[in-house]
């Protein structure tokens, strides 16, 4: 199951790759990237030293499943989104989070973040991180992956 998931993650890290600088010991931007509803920037927690094994790309599609367009909310407050995910290829176990903030300049269609989700997802892996953030000018997005097969929980 550890080949899936490292094939899983070199597929997701080379085909989603960003630029980003050294999170050893700070959050840090990665370069500005473009989703369907415009330009964004990307940021990446701290480096994790717990972190082995990289998010599945099955999680990828869940975490585009929990993001809702700005339609779906009538005000500027933070509208988070939770699901523990049991990846069917991998048979770990992930709390997937999704916190959303959208200024209402301007509309955000359901899936207009798609590619922003797999490019930060693509980045988490490479820079072994479990939190990143999608910044845009309608917006933005906080992402949370947590690995629990290895907690003792699941």
């Amino acid at each position: 199951m550890k080949l899936k998931s490292l094939l899983y993650s070199v597929f997701v890290s080379g085909v989603f790759s960003l630029n980003c600088g050294n999170n050893t010991h700070k959050w840090v931007a990665c370069n500005e990237s473009s989703t369907g509803s415009g330009k964004y920037v990307g940021y990446l927690a701290i480096k994790d030293p717990y972190f082995s094994d990289p998010i599945p790309i099955k999680a990828i599609e869940e975490i585009q499943k929990m993001h809702f367009g700005s339609g779906a909310v009538d005000n500027t407050q933070v509208h988070p989104n939770y699901k523990i995910y049991k990846c069917q290829y991998t048979g770990q176990t992930w709390a997937l989070s999704v916190s959303l903030v959208y200024n209402r300049k301007k509309i955000v269609r359901n899936g207009d973040w798609d590619t922003a989700i797999a490019e930060m997802i693509g980045a988490m892996n490479e820079h072994k991180t479990f939190q990143s953030t999608i910044n845009t000018d309608a917006g933005s997005m906080t992402i949370e992956a947590f690995h629990l097969s290895k907690s003792g929980y699941y």
